[in-house]
């Protein structure tokens, strides 16, 4: 699925998400990432949006699984 980071910078097509501990951050604990291919290693991943909970992360990746569900042929944009 065709993707936009919550910063705008990157437009990637996604195989797979997942929520990731952010371990650099006080604030934002969490993160969803999505990974390009069908490994989940950090490289050819990249982090959609940060979060200050895990709930809050789950809720931004529910909603993209409505989207996936929907069979949505629109880019999926994450916000902060």
């Amino acid at each position: 699925m065709w993707i936009v980071t919550h910063d705008g910078k990157h437009l990637v097509d996604a195989k797979h998400f997942s929520i990731e501990k952010n371990l650099g951050s006080k604030e934002k604990k969490f993160a969803v990432c999505a990974h390009l291919n069908d490994s989940q290693t950090v490289t050819g991943s990249v982090v959609c949006a940060y979060y200050p909970s895990e709930q809050s992360a789950f809720g931004d990746l529910m909603r993209l699984k409505e989207a996936i569900e929907a069979k949505s042929d629109k880019v999926f944009q994450f916000t902060d």
